[in-house]
């Protein structure tokens, strides 16, 4: 996720890449970290939710509340924090890629 992220948001915003030309000004460019963050939290959410689905599976009633328990531990914590990440996310990238009635004049 760690590399696929660099490349992803290289392509989105490239940051100082443009003067230096240099492989770490590209890589860890103004949306890295952000778009890391709320990855990161998409996935421990997700996560979470394909263990609570496997969780219906087992018959014995103390592991099904281990597994419900473990699972809540991954999304309860993600989604809590994840529209604070989304707003960093999208704050921190350019005006032009936040969506088409930006990059659209007006007619």
């Amino acid at each position: 996720m760690v590399v696929i992220n660099g490349i992803i948001t290289f392509m989105l915003t490239a940051g100082n890449w443009a003067k230096d030309h240099q492989f770490w000004s590209g890589f860890f460019n103004p949306t890295y970290f952000p778009s890391l963050a709320f990855r990161f939290a998409i996935v421990l959410a997700l996560a979470g939710i394909y263990a609570l689905i496997t969780a219906s599976v087992p018959t014995d009633a103390a592991l099904k509340g281990r597994l419900v328990r473990w699972s809540a531990w991954l999304i309860v914590p993600s989604l809590a924090v994840l529209p604070a990440l989304g707003w960093w996310y999208k704050r921190s990238c350019q005006p032009s890629a936040k969506g088409p009635a930006q990059m659209w004049p007006t007619i």
